[in-house]
């Protein structure tokens, strides 16, 4: 890859946005934030006494704002498994240096703000909404997330259906009104509480699993699916396609020298983790990174 090539890719990779770390530091992976955040908001519709208006996941040292998130679309629920155990040669690939604007290795923390149904305690709906954040965290994705914050700003008349995941936020920063309600994970709610639901979750991470689609098993990468270049909406140049791996809809391979970064769009049927460490697995080059750009 040239160097003006290469620029260009590190341009478009700014552009994703902030970079969350998926599974552990050896594991090289990342997600654009913006691609987990439709994925946590697609968990959260299930819950239809809420309706997720902001979202955030940041360092779990770290206060995050829920009100300033990057919208994502798409829709699916559930994920299948992508089996990342060794590689074409037998031999693990190195991590190589994480990609431009990722965060560093460490436990997460989810911020939601969200509209609560009147007619059902705020405190027994943030408690469902933080299960259903942290559950969507671990199952969908394979982020390690410490805690969610949840903060009920307004109130819903009619609760939304469990196919509506709400609209994405608009703006950046909190969105919190001064004036309206938020629920708090312990205590009784009223109209002028405020407050956060916290709590913690181990992460675990299930890396085995068949494409139930297909019947094709995820070590084979035999998922036709798969496309060349470079991730769909990313306009990023790549060297060569993304290996076959179940579960991968659209990537591309960008080197420099003994390092690749591959760059993937994932389908919301298989868990992100999985799908890129089956990636890395069966990438050939000293060092691999993947990043996880979009979920559809």
């Amino acid at each position: 890859m040239t160097v003006g090539s290469w620029e260009r890719a590190v341009r478009e990779q700014v552009g994703l946005g902030r970079l969350l770390p998926l599974g552990a530091a050896e594991d090289g992976a990342w997600i654009a934030e913006r691609a987990a955040a439709g994925a946590l908001r697609r968990a959260a519709a299930g819950v239809r006494e809420a309706r997720v208006t902001g979202l955030r996941v940041g360092p779990a040292e770290d206060a995050v704002a829920a009100g300033g998130e990057a919208g994502s679309d798409g829709s699916g629920s559930g994920a299948q498994s992508a089996d990342g155990a060794g590689n074409a040669d037998g031999a693990a690939a190195g991590v190589g240096p994480a990609p431009v604007s990722a965060l560093p290795y460490g436990e997460l923390r989810i911020a939601a703000e969200c509209d609560a149904a009147a007619d059902r305690p705020m405190t027994a709906t943030a408690e469902a909404l933080r299960e259903a954040l942290l559950r969507g965290a671990e199952e969908r994705l394979g982020l390690r997330v410490a805690a969610a914050d949840i903060h009920v700003t307004g109130l819903l008349e009619t609760p939304p259906t469990a196919a509506e995941p709400g609209p994405p936020a608009q703006g950046t920063g909190t969105a919190t009104d001064p004036g309206t309600s938020t629920s708090t994970g312990t205590g009784t709610a009223t109209g002028t509480a405020t407050g956060t639901s916290t709590d913690t979750r181990p992460s675990t991470e299930t890396r085995t699993g068949t494409d139930a689609r297909t019947g094709a098993d995820a070590r084979t990468g035999t998922d036709t699916r798969t496309s060349t270049g470079a991730p769909a909406g990313t306009g990023a140049p790549a060297a060569a396609a993304a290996p076959q791996v179940a579960g991968v809809l659209d990537g591309g391979v960008l080197r420099d020298g003994d390092h690749a970064e591959v760059r993937v769009v994932v389908d919301s049927a298989y868990r992100a983790l999985d799908v890129a460490l089956a990636v890395r697995a069966r990438t050939s080059a000293a060092t691999v990174t993947v990043l996880v750009t979009d979920i559809r």
